[in-house]
């Protein structure tokens, strides 16, 4: 049997939890924006440059709980992963 390989940046919202969005990535870009109250997400700076200038770049096999207050990182073991902002 063949393994098969891919990429992704996901983003998932549950209907029992409105107000978080998962996301994770692999091979593929996926950056989150940090604002005042808001978070955005998005696979690549410019689309966000007008909201905010301060972003995290999630790394390949990484996920994050993203609500409006707060951003989690977690590798693929769920430990949590610390990341410093980067400023535009």
């Amino acid at each position: 049997m063949t393994e098969a390989e891919c990429a992704y940046a996901i983003a998932v919202i549950s209907e029992d939890r409105p107000d978080e969005i998962v996301v994770a990535r692999k091979s593929s870009p996926l950056v989150i924006g940090l604002g005042k109250g808001e978070q955005f997400i998005a696979s690549d700076v410019p689309a966000i440059l007008e909201y905010t200038d301060r972003v995290i770049y999630l790394n390949d096999g990484e996920f994050a709980r993203v609500t409006r207050g707060s951003v989690e990182v977690f590798d693929s073991a769920l430990a949590p992963v610390s990341h410093t902002p980067h400023r535009i």
